[in-house]
């Protein structure tokens, strides 16, 4: 005879949404920027834990479509005052545009989100342009391996 078993398996996942919208998950999250200064400009999102685990980091990826160059950084702790552009917990870089793949080891647990910032940096230019952020989820060793050295 046959049995049949239930299996639950555990999820993981981030994504980047706006600060009060939802995430998508398997879509970059993308930035509208219309410079109209000269002048370093941020805009703020939340990376947000998708999935039933807790994550150890996420991997992010960031593209413009032009302007000039876009950084990224976390606020772990707390969540950035978007009208003075202040963190007060710890600020940790989670890469900029056009650098390929940054893996930052910000812990992020099963539904909470992450606060981040994006800034235009560098060479300035007036215009617009986007930036679409790539999060991949970095899952945590729920059950750990071990290791050993020989």
């Amino acid at each position: 005879g046959t049995h049949s078993e239930t299996v639950t398996s555990a999820s993981w996942g981030a994504a980047g949404a706006t600060t009060g919208g939802s995430p998508t998950l398997g879509t970059p999250f993308v930035i509208h920027w219309s410079l109209i200064t000269l002048l370093p400009t941020s805009q703020y999102f939340k990376v947000t834990n998708t999935g039933t685990l807790a994550l150890t980091g996420e991997t992010y990826t960031t593209v413009n479509s032009g302007g000039p160059t876009v950084k990224l950084t976390a606020c772990v702790g707390a969540t950035w005052n978007s009208s003075n552009d202040t963190c007060s917990g710890t600020k940790v870089s989670l890469g900029q545009s056009g650098g390929g793949p940054t893996t930052a080891t910000t812990a992020i647990a099963a539904g909470a989100s992450l606060s981040a910032q994006a800034q235009t940096t560098g060479l300035l230019s007036l215009g617009t342009f986007t930036s679409s952020i790539t999060v991949a989820a970095v899952r945590s060793q729920v059950r750990a391996g071990t290791t050993t050295n020989s």
